[in-house]
């Protein structure tokens, strides 16, 4: 196996663990969570969990770009409907939107985990 592949595994290996530091590790949960099910299972899980206002700061750190201004706009609009200042529709459309842009920019997503993962040692 290639070292980079080695390197890539051991990123997922690090995530499993809990041990992949701030941003990288809610990096990979807003990939993996927003390919599969879009913005708002992303949203909705993190405001169970009681840490939405924990992720968005280090995800909106190393993003870039189209990605990030997607993101904020996404999390807008949940702030919105959240606070009861939108209704569900306009909610669903933006979102939509905003899953669109995220799947097409994913692997601007991966190149940012790539190039982490080049320095992690094996």
């Amino acid at each position: 196996m290639h070292t980079d592949e080695k390197k890539w595994n051991k990123l997922y290996d690090l995530f499993s663990d809990d041990l992949l530091p701030s941003p990288y590790a809610e990096l990979i949960a807003y990939e993996g969570e927003t390919f599969h099910n879009g913005h708002m299972a992303f949203f909705c899980s993190h405001t169970v969990l009681g840490d939405l206002s924990q992720v968005m700061p280090p995800l909106l750190s190393v993003l870039r770009g189209g990605l990030k201004e997607n993101l904020e706009r996404a999390y807008r609009a949940f702030s919105e409907y959240d606070a009861l200042r939108m209704e569900e529709d306009a909610l669903e459309a933006i979102l939509d939107e905003c899953d669109a842009v995220f799947r097409e920019g994913k692997e601007e997503v991966t190149g940012i985990l790539r190039e982490y993962a080049r320095t992690i040692k094996l």
